[in-house]
């Protein structure tokens, strides 16, 4: 996977304490870089540092509930926030919905002009997801080859990854002949090109939703503000996302 700024805290660190001095964010793999930017813009702006801990949602959500010191969880499906917030780990009407993302079907930048759509047209052929018993990418996907009448021609051809960026990876690599990955990883790699767009009626809507932990210090609020402020927005807007109306 292509090396970025993010600092990552191993998943692990559920006991290990947060620096007083560092808001601890959990995001999402798809939007860990542009929270990571943001994270940077806050602290120049005079806030604190940002520290961020990428990964899956569901393992992330997971990481939580163990106690791991989150101040904010940046989610790409709003079940693991609603599962931390009937366990009561996040704080009361702090939750958001930050942005929109919609799945984008690639193939690796020197493949075959078509992209073999329609569905993978060769026995040696494999597909890159997220897990779909695992990860919202997973979910989305299967949602969506479901309606498209392609689940069972594929899933025996499927190349599960554990989160949003290593099933783009595999692409990359030419380890998939093609992959279903979100539009703002997509647009993010040189090495891929997008051979079809899903439409969200075959996904539902795919929404990037954060919110405090009760743990959470009190300048994590600010930090919330600045994520879904006028900054936020054209940071989101610019990896690939698309804000969402009030």
């Amino acid at each position: 996977m292509r090396a970025t700024t993010l600092l990552v805290i191993a998943a692990g660190c559920g006991t290990q304490a947060s620096e007083p001095t560092v808001l601890d964010v959990f995001a999402a793999a798809s939007v860990a870089e542009a929270v990571a930017e943001l994270g940077r813009e806050f602290e120049r702006a005079g806030g604190r540092r940002v520290r961020v801990n990428a990964a899956a949602s569901s393992t992330l959500a997971h990481q939580i509930e163990a106690g791991a010191p989150a101040d904010a969880f940046v989610s790409a499906h709003p079940e693991w926030l609603d599962r931390l917030e009937r366990r009561g780990e996040l704080a009361p009407n702090t939750r958001r919905v930050l942005a929109e993302n919609r799945l984008v079907w690639v193939v690796p930048a020197d493949g075959k002009p078509d992209g073999a759509l329609e569905p993978l047209r060769f026995p040696s052929d494999h597909l890159a997801v997220g897990d779909p018993d695992h990860v919202p990418l997973g979910r989305y996907t299967r949602t969506t080859l479901e309606a498209l009448g392609w689940w069972e021609q594929l899933s025996d051809r499927l190349l599960p990854a554990l989160d949003a960026r290593a099933a783009l990876t595999l692409v990359e690599l030419g380890e998939a002949s093609a992959g279903i990955v979100y539009e703002s990883d997509a647009r993010a790699s040189r090495r891929v090109r997008v051979a079809s767009v899903f439409s969200v009626e075959l996904s539902g809507p795919i929404r990037y939703e954060v919110a405090a932990t009760t743990r959470a210090a009190e300048e994590t609020i600010a930090f919330l503000d600045f994520l879904s402020g006028p900054q936020g927005k054209r940071v989101l807007e610019r990896a690939g996302l698309r804000p969402v109306a009030p």
